[in-house]
């Protein structure tokens, strides 16, 4: 009697159980069809938007420009709801996944060969003098400390310059210590002079980071006060960004010295009414020649089959850059993607306004060489708008972060962190971002965008809905990635609402 009781008892349970399972197995085929239907929806958005991109690029037409961004919403929305999909599935099926991003340590060849362009001839080409004239002020054994200031319009090698002779062997025979500081435009006073004083080895423990503006002030000046210093100011902008600096810095040991760098010619003379401003020449027609060869050839000259009509061209269009190195890096980084020829090479100089001036010529090569851009690249670019200015960016940080995000597209066998490598090479390459710092084997480590080229991104992100900035009252030491904050759509850079810069 027992055993029948269980045996139709338990058939019971096992039809219900049945039922149930078959109802769910039907209803997940059906949303996993629908959830099917929807990506193929999403995919071939995506590849309206390529084909989009390109023709905007072109005649930068508005209605399509608005439709761009309705399609991008949609695809948003998709993506979210794709995510939420797959993370239920994970959560039901209990699903350990374990992502093993693999480091690859070959050799980038092509891409160390523009690194090394990047880095030296960049730095040296049209330099020299202003080099030397810079020396000279910075030995000159004055008993009151200087002020050596460097000014001079966007794009024209300022910190460029001021690098170079900071780590020369002739600034660091003359001073016993020498340390450097980005300021810009938003700073943070306190953020500047604990970067100023971490610059000369000053360990500080947590505790100390915690004290008050006017006592780290005070710590350096103390430190500076027995010494011959070299203390360096990138990118000042405004008179009172002078003045709640000055008080730090003593007049120390005779020949002590402060550079800075500004676009501001008021700010030179007002620092230091005695100072004489060191202003970075434009380039000669042959410096902005071989810069132009250096970065489209990675050569001081073009190759021996390189066509006549072509070469005209291209002194063409390094002519009308004016000698301003920052465009005829970004010119000539363009040109390194083109074939050699005419027609493609006439396109650019067709393409960019040359009748305006200096500054304004430059943001339409710059423009130029942004539409120019693969389509995942714009996203990859414009995702560096998202840090603070002159912030060194780690690239481990960026490539995971590019992938996570799903920017990344692969090509044959190459893993997505080679790809992601790859693409910021090609960034490096086209003058779009900037090397910061290498690591013994030669690869990047960190690297950075030109204020020029950071203002840029930040206006094309706000007009693709990418993202926005804000300003907030926070030390960049403080910054991690938590401090990007985003919005319901993490992927392909849409609507990244914000983030945090110095201030």
């Amino acid at each position: 009697m027992a055993e029948a009781l269980i045996s139709s008892f338990g058939s019971s349970v096992g039809k219900e159980l049945f039922k149930v399972f078959h109802q769910r197995i039907v209803l997940y085929c059906k949303v996993h069809r629908e959830v099917e239907e929807m990506k193929t929806l999403g995919e071939q958005l995506n590849v309206s938007l390529v084909k989009a991109d390109e023709l905007q690029a072109r005649d930068k037409d508005v209605n399509r420009r608005e439709w761009m961004l309705q399609v991008r919403d949609a695809v948003c929305e998709i993506e979210v709801i794709m995510d939420m999909v797959d993370l239920e599935e994970r959560k039901s099926i209990n699903i350990n996944i374990n992502i093993i991003i693999t480091r690859s340590y070959a050799p980038f060849q092509t891409g160390l060969t523009v690194l090394h362009n990047t880095k030296e001839n960049f730095a040296m080409v049209g330099m020299e003098r202003a080099k030397g004239t810079l020396i000279g002020e910075l030995v000159k054994e004055d008993v009151e400390r200087r002020v050596v200031p460097i000014v001079g319009m966007p794009g024209s090698g300022k910190t460029t310059l001021a690098k170079h002779v900071y780590i020369s062997d002739d600034t660091k025979r003359h001073f016993d210590c020498c340390t450097w500081a980005d300021v810009s435009q938003d700073y943070n006073v306190k953020d500047v002079l604990l970067r100023l004083l971490q610059n000369v080895g000053v360990v500080l423990s947590d505790e100390e980071k915690k004290m008050a503006e006017e006592e780290i002030m005070g710590k350096l000046n103390n430190l500076l006060e027995n010494k011959r210093y070299l203390v360096v100011l990138d990118d000042l902008w405004t008179l009172q960004a002078w003045d709640d600096f000055e008080k730090a810095f003593p007049n120390g040991k005779s020949g002590s010295k402060i550079m800075l760098t500004s676009r501001n010619e008021r700010l030179a003379s007002y620092a230091d009414p005695r100072s004489q401003a060191v202003v970075p020449e434009m380039l000669s027609e042959k410096e902005s020649w071989d810069l132009f060869c250096n970065r489209t050839f990675n050569n001081a000259d073009p190759p021996g089959d390189f066509p006549q009509d072509l070469k005209h061209c291209g002194e063409k269009m390094v002519k009308k850059c004016g000698g301003l190195p920052l465009a005829i890096v970004v010119l000539g980084g363009l040109l390194s993607t083109k074939r050699r020829l005419l027609h493609e090479w006439e396109s650019v100089l067709r393409n960019i306004n040359w009748n305006l001036g200096k500054e304004e010529r430059l943001h339409s090569i710059i423009d130029l060489s942004y539409d120019d851009l693969p389509y995942y690249l714009k996203s990859c670019f414009l995702y560096t708008s998202l840090f603070p200015e002159d912030f060194r960016i780690k690239r481990r940080r960026l490539i995971g972060v590019w992938i996570a995000e799903g920017y990344i597209r692969q090509e044959g066998e190459e893993t997505l962190h080679e790809a992601a490598e790859n693409g910021l090479m090609e960034l490096i390459s086209r003058g779009m971002v900037q090397v910061e710092k290498m690591n013994s084997l030669g690869r990047v480590k960190s690297c950075r965008l030109h204020d020029v080229l950071r203002d840029f991104s930040i206006v094309k992100a706000k007009e693709a809905c990418f993202g926005e900035t804000f300003k907030a009252n926070i030390s960049s030491s403080s910054l991690d990635m938590s401090s990007i904050k985003k919005s319901l759509c993490p992927r392909k850079g849409m609507r990244v609402q914000g983030r945090v810069e110095r201030h």
